[in-house]
């Protein structure tokens, strides 16, 4: 049922989609639909779950340091997006259109900012990173330039190397404007 309703979000439009359409797409009655969930929006709560889990799985998965672990969580985010591509270009656009659905958008990333501000307290606690800022701010303004930059990339006929993109941007963050000495 998830993943049916998933193929058709990434078809058409949030509110063009209907629960029936779901479960005929699934083969389920929608009795079965609402046990599983209270609501349409429900899914893309389970979407971005099913999201922050895998992000948390792939940054977490090997001994690193907290760079590379950052660089790991923009591969992950990145192999999401091009796997995913229609689904995440629509529910970006939906986000972003939606009113209705911004307590989705705003618990996906608060748990996406809360994996990335324990990175930053991790590399600050190693000295890895500058303890010049609050992690929770530094997660904050990573992940809100990522959503900038996401909201180009669901832009209709956007073409954007998404890859390159979010690397250029950590190594941006990482490094800032100021050439070292």
């Amino acid at each position: 049922m998830f993943a049916s309703a998933m193929q058709l979000f990434g078809a058409r439009s949030f509110d063009d989609v209907r629960i029936e359409e779901i479960c005929d797409a699934a083969g389920i009655a929608k009795a079965t639909f609402f046990l599983h969930f209270a609501s349409k929006a429900a899914l893309i709560e389970e979407f971005n779950a099913q999201l922050v889990a895998r992000l948390a799985l792939e940054t977490n998965a090997a001994p690193a340091t907290a760079e590379q672990r950052l660089h790991l969580f923009v591969t992950a985010l990145v192999n999401e997006w091009e796997s995913n591509a229609a689904v995440m270009r629509q529910m970006a656009r939906e986000f972003l259109n939606q009113p209705a659905l911004m307590p989705a958008a705003h618990a996906a990333n608060r748990d996406v900012v809360d994996l990335v501000k324990a990175i930053i307290t991790d590399g600050q606690k190693t000295g890895e990173f500058s303890k010049a800022f609050d992690p929770s701010l530094a997660a904050t303004a990573l992940i809100s330039t990522w959503g900038a930059f996401t909201a180009r990339w669901s832009g209709a006929g956007t073409q954007v190397d998404i890859a390159t993109l979010h690397t250029d941007l950590l190594t941006l963050i990482l490094g800032g404007l100021k050439p070292r000495p």
